[in-house]
Parts: structure tokens; C-alpha cells; sequence
């Protein structure tokens, strides 16, 4: 029995001896990088190199590209692929090299650099069999997720550049918006929260919501970056420009020069972001951009003319002066106390009796009424003269004048036409037969002297 115990003792211990040690746990190794520190990261693959830098441009990352020893290409990053490269590298975890390191067979180094001027180097290597890239960070080489080596792996303006033609254009309202084409131009100047338009006759007021449509348009206008930058962009010939001013004086440029490719569909561009007092990068690429989208942009002055005739607070208006129609092509300025004039004068207690009606019918009509159609800078619409009317504030200051005239349309319809300056507005007339039969009455009235 002795002897059974021994062996037993004895076989135990064998066992304990030879039993296999737990495995050595493998703890990733973070790149610690911190994207919220990051200010520039920098990706060398050959004789190409693509500094990606935040701040300091029109946009919030900047790119510069060069290749060999010539000049770089500088122009606004994708924001999307910069902050899937940010987010990739903070969670990206290496893991040792099992078995025998692999030769020099390093494609692609990229460096970062922190807040702190703290410059950090790795060194990539393409991806093996099982799915992962080697790595070299820290004394070490490593194994790392494939991915990484996918997403910097195409160090060029064309992978990372933004694909908007005006990037960072309409990040604040812009300060105006210039149309160039075929010889014509349209100017759209932002003043406060208001638009005015340049025509050829003075400045008139302009739509905001056509203009916000305009600038949606504009901001989603594609880019597609052309691979290499071409020789002189600048001195192709342009059909036609859009710039783009910001408050700040950066300006958004974009010629088209002609049509890309043999099924129409899209345009040469020349792309260029630029400030008046000639700081900071020269941001300019070429490449092309939507036919159809360009296309859709008008020069026509009344596709953002305000559609109401007066643009005035009807709290503002204290006195209304009703005068007969004038005849000519000039700008509407009728002055008070104009022979046969009827006023209209809103007292302490409001509008008095009829003037109250009448004024509440020429409001609806003047500021808030949207016109059927508009002119401007053409010659005035044929009609009979209805009356010339201006409001006035408090203190006898003009605030807007117009003149009415009745006419008729191609169909024979009835159209009511208001002028201001250079501007013709068209409404129907049927629908303000009431309010136009009023005012030819207080017209009359005020034109036969009393006895």
C-alpha cells in the first residue's frame, strides 16, 4: 500500500513538472495619437508627398501635394476622409511580428506632428497574406490592420481633395456672388441681412430665399480634381466665372474653360481660392465639373429681383401720397405736395375711415403680393397710367415709390404693372380691380379743383 502511495505521489509531481506554462499574453500597442492634438500629418510614397495641415486656409484642413521636385498643388481637404483617418489612427492597435522579419519592404512613411511641435514617424509596409500590414513604430516592427495601409496608401490631392469647387465658400454668408458669361454679368451684394442686385440702370433689391437657392447650388457644385496640375492654368481663356467673396476678402474663383470628355456631360474648370491682400497659400487646381449643374445657373437679373414691390414695414408708414401717373422711362420719384395729390395719413389712433380701407388695400398689394412676372432694365410695359404712389415715414421721409399702370397680357388678360427704377413687376389685374378703381376715384378727385 506504501509503495501505491509513493507512486501515485510520484506520478503527480511528473505531471506538474511537465504541464505546459500559460501562454504570454499579447497586449496591443496604441499609436497614441490623440486626433483632438494633431496638426499636421504628413504621408511620403516615393517621390510623392501630401501635407495635411489643420487650419490656416479657407476650409478646416488643408492639403499639399508635391511630387519630385516640383512646385506643390495646394488646395482644401475632404473633411470626411481627413476625420475617417483621424478616427482610424487613435483606435488603430499593433501587434508583435511572429517569425522572421520581413526585408525593407517599407512603401510609405507618415509622420504627424501634435500641438506641441511633437513629431511622431512610422513607416507602413504592404499587407501579407494574412490581411495585415507591417509597421515600424517605435524600434519596432509590428503587425497592424490593412486598412490604415489602404487609406494612406494613395498620397495624392485627387484622393484626399475636397470635392466641392467652392470648399468653405458659404461657411459664413458670403459678402457677394458674381456671374460672368458671354458677355454679360450679374453682381449679388449682400448688405446686413438683405441682397441688392447691380444691374445696368442702379442697384435693385433682390429675393433672399432665390439667393439662398443660388448658394446651395453653388455649394454643392462637384469637383473632380484633375491628376496632374497643368501647365499655366491661369491663362486659359474662361467662357464663363463664378466668384464668390467672403466677408474677410478670401474669394472663390471658378472659370470654366470648355467641355471635358465626348459625352458633354461635364467641363473643364480652373479652381482657384485667392485674398485680396495676397496671403497665405495659392490654392488652384484644374479639373472638371457638372455640365447640367452650371448650366442651371442663370444671369438673369430678374430670377432673384424681389417679387414684392416695396420691401418696407407697414408700422413704418405714417403717410401714403396718391399722384397722377407720369409718362417717361425714368426712375419713379414723385415729391410731396405734387398738384392733385390725395394723401392718406395714419393719425395717433391708426388709419381713418376709407384711407383706412384703401391704405390696408395698397399694403396687401405693395408688400406682400408676389409678382406673377418681372422686368427689368427693359422697356416699360404698354398700359394706361394709373397713378404714382410713395410712402412715407413719421417724419416726412420717403420710403419707397412706385407708379401703376393697367395693360394687358399675349391671352388679352388683364395685368397690373408696378415700376420701381429699372424694375417691372406684373400682377393680375382682375384680382385689384377694386383698389385700381379707388385710386383713379381719389386721383380724379384730387386733380378738379374745389369751388
Amino acid at each position: 500500500m506504501i509503495i501505491a502511495w509513493i507512486c501515485a505521489a510520484v506520478a503527480m509531481l511528473a505531471a506538474l513538472v511537465t504541464r505546459p506554462s500559460p501562454p504570454e499574453l499579447v497586449v496591443p500597442r496604441s499609436l497614441g495619437l490623440d486626433p483632438a492634438q494633431l496638426t499636421a500629418l504628413v504621408i511620403e510614397q516615393g517621390s510623392r508627398s501630401l501635407r495635411v495641415s489643420r487650419g490656416g486656409g479657407p476650409a478646416g484642413w488643408s492639403l499639399e501635394e508635391t511630387v519630385g521636385r516640383g512646385s506643390g498643388r495646394v488646395w482644401p481637404a475632404d473633411e470626411s476622409r481627413v476625420r475617417a483617418t483621424l478616427r482610424l489612427l487613435s483606435r488603430a492597435e499593433a501587434r508583435p511580428l511572429e517569425g522572421k522579419r520581413r526585408g525593407d519592404d517599407t512603401t510609405l512613411t507618415f509622420r504627424w506632428t501634435t500641438g506641441e511641435q511633437n513629431e511622431q514617424a512610422v513607416r507602413l509596409g504592404p499587407p501579407g497574406p494574412g490581411g495585415l500590414a507591417t509597421i515600424e513604430f517605435g524600434g519596432e516592427t509590428l503587425l497592424i490592420e490593412s486598412q490604415l495601409f489602404r487609406l494612406l496608401s494613395d498620397a495624392s490631392l485627387v484622393a484626399w481633395g475636397s470635392r466641392q469647387a467652392m470648399p468653405g465658400a458659404f461657411a459664413v454668408p458670403p459678402r457677394s456672388i458674381r456671374l460672368d458669361a458671354a458677355g454679360q454679368s450679374l453682381k449679388l451684394t449682400r448688405r446686413g441681412e438683405r441682397w441688392t442686385i447691380s444691374t445696368r440702370s442702379g442697384v435693385i433689391p433682390a429675393d433672399s430665399s432665390r439667393i439662398g437657392v443660388l448658394a446651395t447650388a453653388l455649394a454643392n457644385l462637384n469637383l473632380a480634381i484633375g491628376v496632374e496640375a497643368q501647365a499655366e492654368p491661369e491663362s486659359r481663356e474662361s467662357v464663363a466665372t463664378l466668384t464668390v467673396e467672403a466677408p474677410g476678402g478670401t474669394r472663390w474663383i471658378l472659370d470654366v474653360t470648355g467641355p471635358a470628355g465626348l459625352d458633354g456631360a461635364s467641363v473643364s474648370v480652373v479652381a482657384r481660392i485667392e485674398r485680396d491682400d495676397g496671403t497665405g497659400a495659392s490654392y488652384l487646381v484644374t479639373g472638371t465639373s457638372d455640365r447640367s449643374a452650371l448650366d442651371a445657373i442663370t444671369l438673369a437679373p430678374e430670377a432673384f429681383a424681389a417679387r414684392q414691390i416695396l420691401d418696407v414695414s407697414r408700422a413704418r408708414v405714417a403717410r401714403v401720397v396718391i399722384s397722377p401717373a407720369q409718362t417717361g422711362e425714368g426712375p419713379v420719384l414723385p415729391q410731396p405736395g405734387l398738384s392733385g395729390a390725395s394723401v392718406l395719413e395714419r393719425g395717433i389712433s391708426g388709419w381713418s375711415g376709407t384711407d383706412g380701407e384703401l391704405a390696408e388695400a395698397l399694403f396687401t398689394l405693395v408688400l406682400e403680393a408676389p409678382a406673377q412676372a418681372i422686368l427689368v432694365d427693359r422697356p416699360r410695359p404698354d398700359g394706361e397710367g394709373i397713378a404714382l404712389i410713395q410712402l412715407e415715414g413719421s417724419d416726412g421721409v420717403p420710403l419707397g415709390a412706385f407708379s401703376l399702370r393697367l395693360g394687358t397680357d399675349v391671352n388679352g388678360e388683364t395685368l397690373l404693372w408696378a415700376r420701381t427704377g429699372p424694375v417691372d413687376r406684373a400682377f393680375d389685374g382682375a384680382a385689384v380691380a377694386g383698389l385700381l378703381e379707388t385710386l383713379a376715384q381719389r386721383v380724379s378727385e384730387a386733380a378738379t379743383p374745389s369751388r
